[in-house]
């Protein structure tokens, strides 16, 4: 079986990207599947992934120069050659905007198209800087969103929840993102004053609401550390937040690293305070080595993954004062570390890349002889 996915781009170290290149990976590997990427924003003279790339799969840049309106055109041209080229059995369109989510309707289908999303739909109507749209270009995006992945066969989101995002489609598939890291036999001690944020710098991330909770936390724990891990957004000055807030030496920032896996087990607690998520791969690599997870219940991703007070705990979305309190409670007690950290690591073996996957191979199969 040969599988096209039309993506944005492979370089940056987000959560989507690294997902796009786990799937092909073991699609290659385990399904002996041919696997070809079409990059929609990617340059070929400017392309360096941050993750492992197969070298089976084959890049397609489409090296688009125009902007504005005619950008759209000619994505839309560049996509149709490219497939024509390929002539793959299955199109998998993997993105979060608004013009993936509707280009099975804009180019001409020869094959089954997959819509395969990875967060909420709030997000197509905020900013990086989470500053909100202008009034004009919301409601279009509303009445555009309002009517978008129908030209598909089938939609993939993560989790049931955000069903609810989406009441015009009937063809959806729920497929959470498996376990990406190779964990087995590892387990974080626990022991060390560490708590770790992991993610791209970004406004969804709530990383300005973390630092004030940091704040009160080391008010009565001044020996303990926050470390950041993710991709630098110079444009939200976290670093002269901590500064204001006098965390200057309980906060360190760390641009991505390919080996998360020391950080996380240097760590005792991972903490997760989004004012949204997909389905966070940071939660199920973290508690996979037995860390104790601390979040907000924000959209959708964390009580689908997290069993609150058994191997993380759950806290009101954006509640400053109760994310402090249910980091205190962890930091204060290593025994409840150690027994919620021992019962993540059994609670996320369900999201391993051989249970996940072989709904993958279960959908494939079903579109072809639709």
């Amino acid at each position: 079986m040969k599988i096209a996915y039309i993506v944005d781009e492979i370089s940056l170290s987000g959560g989507l990207e690294k997902m796009i290149l786990v799937q092909a990976d073991y699609f290659i590997k385990k399904f002996k599947y041919e696997i070809e990427i079409i990059l929609l924003h990617e340059k070929s003279y400017a392309s360096n992934p941050k993750y492992e790339v197969n070298q089976n799969i084959k890049l397609h840049y489409l090296d688009i120069i125009s902007s504005g309106p005619k950008k759209y055109f000619h994505r839309v041209i560049g996509v149709n050659r490219k497939l024509k080229q390929i002539n793959p059995d299955i199109v998998m369109v993997c993105s979060d905007e608004v013009f993936e989510m509707n280009l099975a309707s804009l180019v001409k289908k020869r094959q089954p198209f997959i819509y395969q999303r990875h967060s909420a739909k709030k997000t197509n109507f905020v900013q990086r800087d989470g500053k909100k749209l202008n009034i004009i270009k919301y409601y279009l995006k509303k009445i555009i969103l309002s009517r978008s992945g129908l030209g598909y066969d089938k939609v993939v989101l993560l989790t049931e929840e955000h069903k609810k995002d989406w009441p015009h489609l009937n063809k959806i598939e729920i497929i959470n993102n498996p376990n990406a890291l190779s964990t087995e036999g590892k387990r974080a001690k626990l022991e060390n004053k560490v708590v770790i944020a992991v993610g791209r710098q970004d406004y969804v991330k709530g990383y300005d609401m973390l630092l004030k909770a940091w704040q009160k936390v080391i008010e009565k724990n001044p020996d303990w550390t926050l470390k950041f891990y993710g991709r630098v957004n110079k444009s939200l000055e976290l670093a002269k937040t901590a500064e204001n807030l006098g965390l200057i030496n309980n906060v360190q920032f760390h641009e991505h690293t390919n080996d998360i896996i020391s950080a996380y087990l240097d760590a005792s607690i991972l903490v997760c305070s989004s004012r949204t998520e997909g389905f966070s791969l940071v939660l199920v690599e973290a508690m996979s080595l037995g860390l104790p997870v601390v979040s907000f219940d924000c959209p959708y991703g964390p009580r689908a993954i997290i069993t609150d007070s058994e191997d993380g705990i759950l806290v009101e979305a954006n509640n400053i004062n109760q994310l402090s309190e249910a980091l205190q409670s962890l930091m204060a007690n290593i025994d409840l570390r150690k027994s919620m950290g021992k019962m993540a690591k059994k609670n996320v073996k369900k999201f391993t890349p051989d249970e996940i996957m072989k709904k993958w191979k279960i959908l494939f199969e079903e579109v072809l002889v639709q």
